[in-house]
C-alpha cells in the first residue's frame, strides 16, 4: 500500500474504511449529535498534524465530511449498517432447530445492494451478478433466493419456505441458505433485523407490508423476465462459438471469386459500404462488451477482498475471471467506461501494495505472447493485456516493486517506452507487432478480413488520435506497397478499403502529409499509387477528392507532383481545436542545434541523487538555463542557444557560484527499492550495514521511508540496528527527519521512545502525555529544518542567475527589459502575461474558459504563497500550465503529452519534502514540455527536406 495515501498520513486510517472507522463511531452510535461531534474529533486530528493545511489535508477533512453525510442519509446508511450485521443474526449452519433461519452472509450482501443501489435498477443488477458469480450461485439460484423473500412478504411474513437442496460446488453461505425453511419464527428474526438495523423501515402496520410486496413482487418479476429471455437468446456454447468465430458465406464467396485480371480495377462508391455491410464482429466479443460495466465492479469488489485478506489463490482465481471478460470486450465500450476498468484493474495491484508474490501471480494472467496468428480472441486479448501491464508500469500508485515487474514484462516484448496514456501506448505497440504479420500474410495475398477487422477496431478504441492513426497509417502504407492482388477485387483490397474509410474521416493534417509523401515516393509505382487515390476518392463523405488530386496508373512523377500540390490546396480544414494545424517552424530552426539541445537535455532529466542544498541549487539552475535556450530554438534564434549551450558545457555558467563549495554525489544504488523487496531479517540487518558508508543527504526520498519504517514499526532486532545506524551517522539528514515524522508510531515502545529522546536531545517523560506526540515531531521538524545546509552566497548567486535568466528570456521574446532592481518573482510574472498574450492570439472560443482557470489558479495559489522561494514555486507553476495550454493549441496532436506531464507534476511534487526540489520538479517538467516541441519540429524539419 501506499505509505504517503493521504488517509493514512492524517487519520491512520486505511483509504478503503467505511463511514463508521473514518468517524470512529460504532454501527449503533448513530444519534446526529454524536456524528457532528465525531466529525469535529477528526477535524481536530487533522488540524493538528504538521500538515494541517496542506491541499491533502483538506481532501481528508472533505472526506470526513463525506462519510458524515452518507450515515445522516437513509439509504446510504442502511448499506453501512448491511456490512455490520451481528454475528447473532448470520447463519452459522450448525445446532439450529429446523425451521429457523438466519440472515446469511451472502443474504446479508444482497440486502445490502439493493438498499444501496436504491431499489432494483441497472446498478443493483450488476452487483447482484457479481456476488452471485463470487459465492458460485447461477442466476437461476440467484432468482430463487429473491424469490423466496418475495414470497415471504407477499404473505405476510408467516408463510413458509420450501426447502432447497444444495448444490455441489456452492459455498457454505450459500448452502445454508437453501437448506433451511424459512417459517412463521423465522418472522421473528426478519423483524429484529429491520427493527434493529433498519429504523427508515419501522412500521407494523398492513398496508406498509401490502406495499413492500407489490414492489418486491414487481422487482422480482422483472427479474424472471430478464433471466428467462438471456436463456432463451443464448445457444448452445458450440455453436455460439462457430457463430462467432465464422464470416458470412456471401462475404467469402465475393472474396474469392477474384479476377485475374492485372490492370486496375476501379471501385464504385457503394463498394466501401458493401464492405462493412458484409462483415460484422463475432458475438462473443459483443457480449463481453456488454459484461464490462458487471467486470468493473467485479474488480472493485476484488479489492475489497484483498483489503479484508482473502486466500492469494481465491483472489487469483477471480482476477482470471474477470480478465477473461474484459479481454475479450474492452475495444467495443465507450472511452470513459474503458478508462473506469483499466483504472479498477490498476487498483487491483494498487491494494496489493508491497504484496510482490501476488502481484507476480496475477501478471502472469496478463500474456502479451508472441504473434496473434492464432486465436482471432488474441487481437484484443494481447493488446489489452500490454495495456494493462503499460498502465502498471505508468501509475504512480501501484508499488515500485511491482511496476518494475511490469516494466521488465513490457521490455521482454520489446516495448520500451511508453507516451502519455500508459495503457493506450502499450496496447498500440502490441497491436502493431501484430500488423506486422497480417502485412506478411498480405504480400502473399492471403487476408483475414474478420482479424483485420477486429485488429482496426482495437487501434481505433485506444483514442490515441496522433499515435493510434500512425499505426493504421503504417497498415495503409505496407497495404499499398507489397499486397498482393490490392489492384483488383481481393481480401487485401477490402481491408484496405475498410481503413481508409476510418482514417479519412479523421481528415488530419497527418493523413495529408503521409499521402503527400507516397505521391512523391519513386519507390511507389503509379500503379499502385493509383489504386490509394480511387479508393479514397470512392467514399461519399471525400466529394473534395476529385479528379484532379486522382493519379493514373500510367502517371509520371511529373503528374503525380501536380496532384500532390493540388491535395495540399483542397485539403479540408477544421475549425474545431482538435483539428487546427501545427505550429509553423520558424525560420532559424536548425535541427542540428535542437539535436546538442537535446543530447545535453537527455543528461540532465533527473532529480540528483545527492540531495545536498548546493547540488539541487546548480540543477535548478543548470534546467532554467536549458529552458531558456529550448525558447529561443524554438523561436528561431540559434545562435542564443549556441551560447548558452557552450557555456554550460563548459561550465562558466555555474562556476562561480558552485566552485569548490559540493563535495562529490554518492549514489545508493536505491537502497530503499532494494529494502522493500527484501524480506528476510538477516539480508535487512545487512543492508542496514551498508549504510556505514553513507553520509547525511545521501539517502532521496524512498531511502528515507525504508529506513524510518525500520527503525519505528519494525521487529526488536531490526529496530535497534536502525537506530543505531541513525544515531551514528544520519541524526543530520533532513529527509530522513521529515521522513521519521511521517512514519510517527501511535504507541510507540520505550526504546523508540528513548530513541527520540537521543535525537532531538531532549529527555521525553511519557508517550502518555497528550502533547507529546505533538511536541515530539515540532522537535523532528525544527531539527530537519536546522540541518538544510545554510549557503547564504549560494542562494544570493543563484538568484541572481536566475533573475538574469529570465530577463534575458522576457527581452528576447517582448523586447522590453525589465529594471534590475526589480524581483526574480516580478520578472517572472511579466514573462508569465507575455506568455498569457501569445495564447489569446492564437486561441479559439474553445480555449477561453481554459485560460481563464489558469489565470485565477495562479493568482490563488500566490496569494496563498508564504516567502520568495514559494513564491517563485508558484510563478514556475503558472508559467507550465500556460505552456501546457499554449502549446495544446498550437500542437493539438501532443495534447494528451502535455497533459500527462502536468498530471505526474501533481503527484510527484507533494512527495519532495525540499522546497528547492519542488522548484527543480517543475523546472524539468517545463523542460519535458520543450523536449517534445523540440522533437515535433526537428522531425518536421527533417521531413520537408526529405521530400525537397
Amino acid at each position: 500500500m501506499n505509505s504517503h495515501d493521504p488517509m493514512r498520513r492524517f487519520l491512520g486510517l486505511e483509504p478503503s474504511a467505511d463511514p463508521f472507522k473514518v468517524l470512529g463511531l460504532e454501527p449503533d452510535q448513530l444519534d446526529v449529535n454524536l456524528i457532528r461531534r465525531a466529525v469535529d474529533r477528526r477535524h481536530q486530528e487533522i488540524d493538528e498534524h504538521p500538515d494541517g493545511q496542506s491541499e491533502e489535508a483538506r481532501d481528508v477533512r472533505q472526506h470526513v465530511e463525506d462519510a458524515a453525510s452518507l450515515l445522516l442519509d437513509s439509504a446510504s446508511r442502511l448499506a453501512a449498517l448491511a456490512r455490520h450485521i451481528p454475528e447473532d443474526l448470520k447463519d452459522s449452519g450448525r445446532s439450529r432447530p429446523e425451521g429457523v433461519v438466519g440472515i446469511t452472509e451472502f443474504d446479508r450482501e444482497v440486502l445490502g445492494i439493493l438498499m444501496a443501489s436504491g431499489g432494483w435498477n441497472s446498478q443493483s443488477r450488476a452487483r447482484l451478478m457479481v456476488i452471485a458469480s463470487q459465492h458460485g450461485v447461477t442466476p437461476a439460484h440467484l432468482m430463487n433466493v429473491l424469490m423466496g423473500m418475495t414470497r415471504w412478504l407477499r404473505a405476510g411474513g408467516s408463510s413458509s419456505m420450501p426447502k432447497r437442496a444444495s448444490r455441489k460446488g456452492m459455498s457454505s453461505s450459500v448452502e445454508s441458505s437453501f437448506g433451511v425453511l424459512r417459517t412463521e419464527s423465522n418472522a421473528a428474526a426478519f423483524d429484529r433485523f429491520v427493527d434493529r438495523w433498519t429504523p427508515d423501515f419501522r412500521t407494523n402496520d398492513t398496508a406498509s407490508t401490502a406495499r413492500l410486496s407489490i414492489l418486491f413482487s414487481g422487482i422480482f418479476l422483472l427479474l424472471i423476465i430478464l433471466i428467462v429471455g438471456f436463456l432463451l437468446s443464448t445457444p448452445e456454447p458450440q455453436v455460439a462459438e462457430q457463430q462467432a468465430f465464422s464470416v458470412d458465406s456471401s462475404a467469402a464467396d465475393k472474396s474469392s471469386g477474384s479476377s485475374n485480371d492485372s490492370v486496375l480495377s476501379p471501385v464504385s462508391e457503394g463498394t466501401l459500404t458493401e464492405v462493412f455491410e458484409e462483415m460484422s464482429l463475432p458475438s462473443t466479443f459483443v457480449d463481453a462488451s456488454d459484461g464490462i460495466l458487471s467486470t468493473t465492479v467485479g474488480l472493485s469488489l476484488l479489492c475489497e477482498a484483498i483489503d479484508r485478506g482473502e486466500p492469494a489463490s481465491n483472489t487469483r482465481r477471480t482476477f482470471e475471471e474477470l480478465m477473461k471478460v474484459a479481454s475479450l470486450g474492452w475495444f467495443l465500450t465507450g472511452n470513459t467506461q474503458r478508462i473506469e476498468l483499466v483504472d479498477s484493474v490498476v487498483s487491483v495491484f494498487e491494494h496489493l501494495g508491497d504484496d510482490i508474490q501476488s502481484a507476480i501471480s496475477m501478471m502472469d494472467l496478463l500474456q502479451i505472447g508472441s504473434g496473434c496468428s492464432g486465436d482471432l480472441a488474441d487481437i484484443p486479448t494481447m493488446a489489452f493485456h500490454g495495456g494493462v501491464l503499460g498502465a502498471i508500469k505508468a501509475s504512480h500508485r501501484v508499488s515500485p516493486s511491482i511496476r518494475e515487474d511490469a516494466t521488465r514484462r513490457l521490455a521482454s516484448s520489446g516495448i520500451t517506452s511508453l507516451r502519455g496514456d500508459g495503457f493506450a501506448s502499450a496496447a498500440l505497440a502490441v497491436s502493431a507487432r501484430c500488423l506486422d504479420e497480417f502485412l506478411q500474410d498480405a504480400r502473399s495475398g492471403n487476408a483475414d478480413e474478420l482479424a483485420w477487422l477486429v485488429w482496426m477496431q482495437c487501434v481505433l478504441a485506444l483514442n490515441q488520435d496522433a499515435e493510434g492513426q500512425s499505426v493504421l497509417l503504417l497498415a495503409v502504407e505496407g497495404l499499398v506497397r507489397d499486397g498482393l492482388e490490392v489492384d483488383r477485387s481481393s481480401p487485401v483490397r477490402n481491408v484496405l478499403a475498410r481503413i481508409l474509410q476510418r482514417i479519412e474521416a479523421s481528415r488530419s493534417e497527418q493523413l495529408r502529409d503521409f499521402l503527400v509523401r507516397l505521391y512523391v515516393d519513386n519507390q511507389l509505382s503509379s500503379r499502385r499509387l493509383a489504386v490509394l487515390t480511387e479508393l479514397m476518392g470512392s467514399q461519399a463523405e471525400a466529394m473534395w477528392f476529385d479528379e484532379s488530386v486522382r493519379v493514373s496508373s500510367e502517371a509520371d512523377m511529373d503528374l503525380r507532383k501536380q496532384a500532390a500540390s493540388e491535395l495540399m490546396d483542397l485539403w479540408p480544414a477544421r475549425n474545431r481545436p482538435d483539428f487546427r494545424k501545427p505550429a509553423p517552424i520558424p525560420r532559424g530552426f536548425e535541427p542540428g542545434v535542437a539535436k546538442l539541445w537535446l543530447d545535453g537535455w537527455s543528461q540532465l532529466e533527473s532529480v540528483p541523487a545527492s540531495r545536498s542544498d548546493l547540488t539541487i541549487l546548480k540543477a535548478i539552475l543548470q534546467a532554467r538555463l536549458f529552458n531558456q535556450a529550448a525558447s529561443a530554438l524554438v523561436d528561431g534564434e540559434a545562435p542564443i542557444v549556441r551560447t548558452i549551450l557552450r557555456d554550460l558545457e563548459e561550465g562558466s555558467s555555474l562556476a562561480d557560484v558552485f566552485d569548490g563549495q559540493e563535495k562529490a554525489p554518492v549514489s545508493t544504488r536505491a537502497w530503499g527499492r532494494r529494502v522493500s523487496k527484501t524480506r528476510a531479517a538477516d539480508d535487512r540487518l545487512q543492508l542496514l550495514k551498508e549504510l556505514e558508508t553513507y553520509d547525511p543527504g545521501d539517502l532521496d526520498t524512498i531511502d528515507a521511508v525504508e529506513l524510518a519504517a525500520m527503525a519505528l514499526v519494525s521487529p526488536a532486532r531490526i529496530r535497534t540496528a536502525a537506530q543505531t545506524i541513525i544515531l551514528q551517522r544520519f541524526r543530520k539528514d533532513p529527509e530522513l527527519l521529515l521522513a521519521l515524522v511521517n512514519t510517527f508510531p501511535r504507541k510507540p515502545p520505550g526504546d523508540v521512545i528513548d530513541f527520540f529522546s537521543s535525537l532531538c536531545g531532549t529527555v521525553v517523560d511519557s508517550s502518555d502525555d497528550a502533547s507529546w506526540t505533538l511536541e515530539t515531531r515540532r522537535l523532528l521538524i525544527d531539527l530537519a529544518m536546522r540541518s538544510r545546509a545554510s549557503n547564504s552566497a549560494g542562494i544570493e548567486l543563484l538568484v541572481a542567475r536566475l533573475h538574469e535568466s529570465y530577463s534575458d528570456d522576457l527581452e528576447r521574446t517582448t523586447g522590453h527589459a525589465m529594471d534590475p532592481s526589480s524581483s526574480l518573482q516580478d520578472v517572472m510574472l511579466h514573462l508569465f502575461e507575455a506568455r498569457a498574450e501569445t495564447v489569446q492570439g492564437v486561441m479559439s472560443v474553445y480555449d477561453t474558459d481554459r485560460l481563464a482557470g489558469v489565470l485565477q489558479n495562479h493568482d490563488v495559489r500566490y496569494r496563498l504563497a508564504e516567502g520568495p522561494l514559494q513564491q517563485s514555486l508558484i510563478r514556475s507553476l503558472a508559467i507550465l500550465d500556460i505552456m501546457v495550454l499554449e502549446w495544446s493549441i498550437k500542437m493539438p496532436s501532443e495534447l494528451e503529452s502535455f497533459e500527462w506531464i502536468q498530471q505526474d507534476l501533481a503527484y510527484r511534487l507533494p512527495l519532495s519534502s525540499h522546497m528547492l526540489v519542488q522548484i527543480l520538479t517543475v523546472e524539468l517538467a517545463i523542460g519535458d514540455i520543450w523536449r517534445i516541441v523540440i522533437e515535433d519540429y526537428m522531425s518536421r524539419t527533417l521531413d520537408s527536406e526529405s521530400v525537397s
